[in-house]
């Protein structure tokens, strides 16, 4: 791996080569060191012992080495190592010929010279002050036998044997230092390109860190760096930080359908389109899959609306990926600092509150946070919470309203209620637990005790009044997810004994948005089974008929939004009587919700309704009171309760 940064000479080098250089660098002027501190030494020894016969030889080698000192960098090493083993290979010879030959002391640097330089430098260097060496051990041994030299000989053996042995001696070092030297370079040629692998691994990984790797935008690590800094740069100042988090509502949607390398283009493909925006006031962050973030800075409330608006405007058109038009839909939500919030998680906690929000209302595509916000989100999760105990504690009671025959004013059946009673003896509505309970996952477990609970009921009806009616149990869309809602309803019914045809489950409209494939197989095996299928509130959905085929329903129940009014609404009657009219042309049953008068109750007969439920008769009651109302309803004479029809 080159690093372009570091020059030689001119040319790059690679980090293993730089590497090795700075360590000769260090390593030869340590030895510069060593060699003047020595240099020092034997000068103060001569000086005072020798009566300075070298006095100048070792002030001249002195001078020399601190001028090699002085020049020594990266640029001149190999230079003054060359200079510096040449000067002492030629000072160590000059010393031998000086005084005692072969039989000189100086004799033992030439092995000294050769590790520094097998260390220091390369072969050729080496093996030249080889060659050296041995031609001057032999130029010592010719001038010592012609006398020369007054050599002091310490053996017997002559001085050809001695010179002979040096050479070998040093020729074997040489060899043995190179291999070693050798060796040595490999093990840390290693060691460096270990290090870099682990440096360039390091350095991916920090860009990981600090890079969604789908679309190389900065992610949440780098938004909280950038946001802090941000609020510090302006904690005194007018300017407005917005945090724009923007969701995307179909992703899933995609993933699920076209499959996820559609939906890895689409987000690649929204990002290059949000990145129009990006400018010196704004900044774009890939925080999750579906989820980005801009980092406004803004003057004015005004300019960070019209912002929002830009994005709202580029994602007008819809993207295309491999021949699928695939829409933008879009929830945004906008947090303000210093007006909500002086760090950046509360910050960010508040864009995505006000996310959530934008996500709830389908028509907004983006919401500034509120105060309220929190509040209510505070009141959701002490909800949630509470609901896990009111399951344990089993705090859920069913209410039951009667369903008449409008023509024999006939009970001749029950839907099944929730009602949620808190320990504290505090009423809860459905309308504010249900949808909290669907979003935590929590209405599979209150189904459940739900169907249970009201088979027991249906029994206990036809025990203590001996009236043969049936109950009706709302069921939500979740309840499909899981898949097991027939064995639950197996199980509901296995348990209380009660007949399947005595139970009826009522499912609304928005159930298509789920796997309808699903949700039809596992009605169709409910239906095989004897229970029967309502579609509740039809008319305010899409009111699709071929939901009715397909979920096997045998009655729809008209919503009271069209019933409370009749009596003063013309169009109200005019959409009553023809979904009356539908049902009859398809053969299924009908029941108005929402009677609250004889009139309404009249009026509905007339039009060709057949069953009835409202207040006219009873408002939701528990189980005891509901059991006295069967018993009274029939001793006032108002008519044999009978079953309505089996399903088929």
């Amino acid at each position: 791996m080159i690093d372009e940064n570091v020059i030689v000479k001119g040319n790059p080098i690679s980090n293993s080569e730089r590497f090795q250089l700075q360590n000769k660098t260090n390593r030869t002027r340590q030895l510069l060191i060593v060699l003047m501190v020595v240099v020092t030494i034997v000068l103060i020894n001569d000086s005072i012992f020798l009566n300075m016969s070298n006095l100048y030889e070792h002030a001249s080698t002195l001078i020399l080495m601190g001028f090699f000192y002085k020049f020594l960098s990266d640029d001149t090493t190999n230079e003054i190592v060359s200079l510096l083993m040449w000067t002492l290979v030629i000072l160590a010879s000059y010393f031998c010929w000086k005084n005692d030959g072969l039989y000189d002391t100086a004799i033992l640097i030439y092995p000294c010279i050769l590790i520094g330089t097998s260390l220091l430098s390369g072969s050729i260097l080496l093996f030249s002050l080889l060659a050296y060496m041995v031609c001057s051990l032999y130029g010592l041994a010719w001038v010592t036998e012609l006398g020369v030299i007054d050599a002091i000989s310490v053996t017997d053996n002559s001085i050809w044997a001695k010179a002979n042995n040096l050479a070998l001696v040093l020729f074997f070092y040489t060899i043995s230092l190179r291999f070693l030297t050798n060796e040595n370079l490999k093990l840390i040629t290693r060691l460096v390109t270990e290090n870099e692998k682990t440096q360039e691994a390091q350095a991916k990984a920090k860009v990981a860190f600090d890079l969604n790797p789908l679309t190389n935008l900065p992610n949440e690590h780098i938004f909280a760096v950038k946001t802090n800094a941000a609020i510090e740069k302006n904690t005194n100042g007018p300017t407005l930080i917005a945090l724009i988090t923007i969701d995307q509502k179909n992703l899933k949607w995609i993933n699920s359908t076209l499959g996820y390398e559609v939906g890895n283009k689409y987000i690649q493909a929204l990002s290059e389109r949000l990145q129009i925006l990006v400018g010196k006031k704004a900044s774009l962050f890939h925080l999750s899959g579906n989820e980005f973030s801009f980092l406004l800075e803004a003057n004015g409330y005004d300019e960070i609306s019209q912002f929002v608006q830009d994005i709202v405007s580029i994602n007008r058109q819809p993207i295309l990926i491999d021949d699928n038009e695939l829409e933008i839909q879009n929830s945004i939500g906008i947090a303000l600092f210093p007006f909500d919030g002086k760090s950046y998680e509360i910050l960010r906690t508040r864009s995505l509150i006000a996310l959530s929000h934008a996500h709830s209302l389908e028509s907004r595509e983006f919401n500034f946070f509120e105060m309220e916000m929190e509040s209510q989100l505070k009141k959701r999760s002490h909800l949630s919470h509470a609901l896990k105990s009111a399951i344990e504690n089993e705090e859920f009671e069913l209410y039951y309203q009667p369903k008449i025959h409008l023509e024999s004013n006939e009970i001749v059946g029950a839907e099944a209620l929730l009602r949620w009673k808190t320990k504290t003896g505090e009423f809860i509505t459905p309308n504010d637990f249900i949808p909290i309970a669907e979003s935590s996952g929590l209405i599979s477990p209150i189904g459940k005790q739900v169907l249970m609970q009201a088979c027991r009921d249906c029994k206990e009806w036809h025990s203590k009044t001996a009236q043969q009616i049936q109950v009706s149990v709302n069921i939500s869309p979740y309840q499909f997810r899981r898949g097991n809602l027939p064995n639950i309803v197996h199980l509901a019914l296995n348990k209380s004994e009660l007949a399947p045809r005595f139970l009826e489950l009522e499912i609304t409209e928005s159930i298509v948005f789920d796997d309808t494939d699903s949700v039809k197989d596992q009605l169709h095996t409910i239906t095989k089974r004897g229970a029967s299928i309502a579609i509740d509130d039809f008319g305010t959905g899409y009111s699709n008929l071929s939901y009715i085929s397909q979920f096997n329903a045998s009655t729809l129940k008209i919503d009271m939004s069209f019933v409370l009014d009749i009596m003063d609404s013309p169009l109200n009657k005019h959409l009553v009587n023809a979904i009356l009219q539908m049902s009859k042309s398809l053969d299924i049953e009908n029941v108005a919700e929402g009677i609250e008068n004889k009139q309404t109750s009249l009026l509905l007969k007339e039009l060709g309704c057949t069953y009835g439920q409202g207040f006219y008769w009873s408002k939701p009651i528990p189980q005891q009171e509901f059991i006295q109302f069967l018993i009274n309803y029939k001793a006032q004479g108002n008519g044999n309760v009978t079953p309505i029809r089996q399903a088929n």
